[in-house]
């Protein structure tokens, strides 16, 4: 009775003829019958792409561009798709992560007459990353430098890093300075005057300062007695003190730590083969003290 999708339509046979000599003696009646029309199947074709995001815990993806199609429409009916819903393969932060359709709906005057299959349709993939906090370090005033790094690679003011990783700070004070306090987002970090301090688990923007100050009254260090030579050094420095040295530090001039060892002996040598040429600081750690002396790497 009709071309759209429904159960137990009628169905009328038309067009027959009866034939043969005794035609005449017979007549025909309209016979109607029931049936149905199901659904077409229709499938999606076209592509489309989505947006990276930045972790969220969830495989929710946010369509950016599509020119998706339908396939199997018959004739020129009316039938289209709209409210597509895509999702990652994947909630963990990655990269080239697939994408897929997951629904969709159909729209326009003949939909009813159709059924939406997802099989073979387009899929894209796109980045999760992870979440980052803004990390701004500096020095109060002057007298030393600061440095910072994060897994042992050095980081710059501005960096952004990694939600969950720890930063380590690191101040060089200027021979006679020392640390007189670390800020943390403007707010003093009490009793903490140590040369290093770390951020642990970063999970907020933050902003780190140093401020030295003249090192007075402290007789012990005044005792120590260290020589590095050759100074200026194409190789290595070797390094002698009245003390037992416990580690050294070199520490180029924008705070970074190239060398760290641990030492435990009155006298070692350092290798600098591997250092570019340059100034550096050379901080010598002992039970009494430490004393800060100014290096020349030459070539």
């Amino acid at each position: 009775d009709s071309k759209d999708v429904g159960t137990d339509k009628d169905v009328t046979v038309t067009g027959l003829e009866l034939a043969g000599d005794d035609a005449d003696f017979y007549m025909l009646t309209e016979v109607v019958v029931q049936a149905d029309i199901t659904a077409k199947q229709l499938t999606i074709g076209g592509s489309f792409t989505v947006h990276d995001k930045v972790y969220d815990g969830t495989t929710e993806a946010e369509i950016d561009d599509n020119s998706l199609t339908l396939t199997g429409i018959v004739n020129d009916e009316d039938v289209d798709i709209d409210n597509i819903v895509a999702e990652f393969a994947d909630a963990a932060v990655g990269g080239n992560i697939e994408v897929s359709i997951v629904s969709a709906d159909l729209v326009g005057d003949d939909r009813a007459n159709y059924r939406l299959s997802y099989d073979g349709s387009p899929t894209t993939t796109a980045n999760i990353f992870a979440v980052t906090y803004t990390v701004t370090f500096s020095v109060e005033g002057s007298n030393g430098t600061l440095a910072a790094q994060v897994d042992g690679t050095a980081i710059n003011t501005g960096d952004e890093i990694e939600e969950g990783l720890d930063v380590e700070f690191t101040a060089t004070p200027g021979e006679g300075y020392k640390v007189k306090e670390w800020k943390l987002n403007g707010v003093v970090v009490t009793g903490h005057t140590g040369l290093t301090y770390t951020i642990e688990d970063l999970d907020d923007d933050i902003a780190v300062t140093v401020e030295f100050e003249e090192e007075v009254g402290i007789p012990e260090i005044s005792k120590i007695e260290v020589s590095v030579y050759p100074n200026p050094s194409r190789d290595k420095f070797t390094v002698r003190s009245n003390e037992l040295i416990e580690s050294i530090r070199l520490v180029n001039m924008t705070g970074q730590v190239v060398i760290d060892i641990t030492v435990e002996d009155i006298q070692t040598e350092i290798d600098v083969n591997n250092l570019h040429p340059g100034l550096f600081f050379m901080q010598i750690h002992t039970a009494k003290g430490i004393v800060t002396e100014r290096v020349q790497v030459a070539r």
